[in-house]
């Protein structure tokens, strides 16, 4: 009787154990594949609560770092290039993250504004706009040679307008 009240009890303390583990080990194996629709409500004050509340929180973070980058990803395909990643919400390697993507669109921005100012410039009749392209590389280096390009073939292209205009003036005159 007695060897069988502690195979029971055994029995028991096994299962109390290896069926919470077994939740968390699927909810793990979710969160690796990408669902986040995995809530493990284990109510243990020992380890196993405390490892099911850590798979709880580390689900979390992981939800809020993705809508963080969804945010910002929205944010430059609307065009709004000031909005940044509010990395101090985030700790560690999460943290360097929305950092990380933060200087991404930064290095995507600088040349973008460059761009811009230059085209602003040209609009308004002022063709003395010079851009340094060392300060890029790759295809930014290319845009910026382009608008480099650009801007002396219309001051060219003003010069010959206004010489011509000169011309047909001075020889209505005559």
């Amino acid at each position: 009787g007695a060897l069988g009240l502690m195979i029971a009890a055994m029995f028991l303390i096994a299962r109390s154990i290896t069926q919470p583990l077994h939740q968390i080990i699927c909810a793990a194996k979710e969160l690796a594949l990408g669902n986040f629709a995995q809530n493990v409500s284990i109510a243990h004050n020992d380890e196993i609560g405390h490892l099911a509340r850590t798979c709880q929180t580390m689900q979390e973070t992981i939800r809020d770092v993705l809508i963080e980058t969804e945010r910002l990803i929205t944010a430059v395909q609307d065009g709004e290039l000031t909005m940044r990643g509010q990395a101090e919400r985030f700790q560690g390697k999460w943290q360097a993250l929305i950092l990380g993507i933060n200087r991404l669109i930064d290095a995507f921005v600088s040349p973008i504004t460059l761009f811009n100012q230059t085209l602003e410039q040209l609009a308004r009749g002022d063709f003395t706009a010079t851009l340094n392209t060392s300060d890029y590389r790759g295809d930014f280096q290319t845009m910026m040679q382009q608008v480099r390009t650009m801007t002396a073939q219309l001051t060219d292209v003003v010069i010959n307008v206004k010489t011509a205009a000169q011309e047909v003036a001075q020889r209505s005159r005559e």
